[in-house]
């Protein structure tokens, strides 16, 4: 499980990065990405990212920070999995097309420092 707080941390500074420099094509990769006819069941990704951080929080300096975000990608991946598709597609729509590049920026920037703190945590 500690190759996998790693592979998670540099995965989240590498998207993180990504999304900051490269606004708009994050913006186009997520419209394709979401845009599907079955958008929903890419609720199976942190649905699964979830239960594999919270498994793994054990193998972490700050437990409850680990379990947390665990926790709210299991809980973001239930969602998209069981909401009806009408709110899938509206919430696909609005991460597609509403948020500001700034809004994407930030979040970027928020990945990387994520990234970067469960990359230090790491046991």
């Amino acid at each position: 499980m500690v190759w996998f707080l790693y592979g998670a941390s540099v995965f989240f500074v590498v998207l993180g990065a990504l999304v900051v420099l490269y606004t708009d094509w994050a913006r186009v990769w997520l419209k394709r990405v979401l845009g599907h006819k079955h958008a929903h069941l890419f609720g199976l990704i942190p649905l699964t990212f979830g239960v594999l951080l919270a498994i793994s929080a054990a193998w972490s300096e700050i437990f409850w920070f680990v379990l947390i975000l665990g926790l709210i990608a299991l809980a973001k991946g239930l969602y998209l999995l069981l909401a009806q598709r009408e709110q899938a597609r509206v919430l696909a729509a609005w991460l597609t097309a509403g948020p500001s590049d700034q809004v994407l920026r930030l979040g970027g920037l928020i990945m990387v420092v994520l990234g970067t703190a469960l990359l230090s945590w790491v046991r």
